[in-house]
């Protein structure tokens, strides 16, 4: 958002969204998604819904600046909280339905240590890309937006089975 020069207040706002944005509203979609028979749904709707921030916020920061644009990232920010503790309070619903009560724990350490990898390459990769001058940044943080909104793309479809 420091690129698109958003004023400091709505780029001041993205930590706390981030961090509080799908922990708080767990408390008021928890009881939802409980009544709900199939929770696959919820996590395949949240997940899509992510997919649909994500991409929105890519065309965001390729389209927009200023203040218009800050908003705009900061309004797709909290539908993608918002989808994500869908998300959460879904999957383990699903993942203890799914995986034996031994093998969760084993299964999110992998899952974690995969994501951590994948990240510190692609950092590695951008760095890579400078070669110590200015680069456009615009343009490679909106490809892996594009990138991560593929993955989850495909991670929803994977889950209708």
């Amino acid at each position: 958002m420091t690129i698109m020069n958003a004023p400091f207040y709505l780029i001041s706002l993205i930590v706390p969204i981030r961090e509080s944005g799908s922990m708080l509203p767990q408390i008021v979609l928890g009881n939802y998604v409980k009544t709900k028979e199939k929770r696959k749904r919820i996590y395949i709707f949240g997940a899509l819904l992510q997919c649909v921030a994500i991409f929105a916020m890519g065309l965001t920061a390729y389209n927009f600046e200023g203040v218009l644009g800050g908003f705009i990232i900061v309004f797709f920010l909290i539908i993608f909280r918002l989808s994500r503790s869908l998300c959460s309070l879904s999957s383990k619903d699903v993942l203890g339905k799914v995986i034996p009560k031994k093998s969760r724990g084993k299964l999110k350490g992998y899952t974690s240590s995969v994501s951590g990898v994948l990240v510190l390459i692609a950092g590695l990769f951008l760095i890579y890309k400078s070669k110590g001058q200015y680069l456009d940044w615009k343009k490679p943080i909106g490809k892996w937006n594009y990138f991560d909104e593929q993955g989850k793309l495909v991670h929803s479809m994977t889950f209708t089975r």
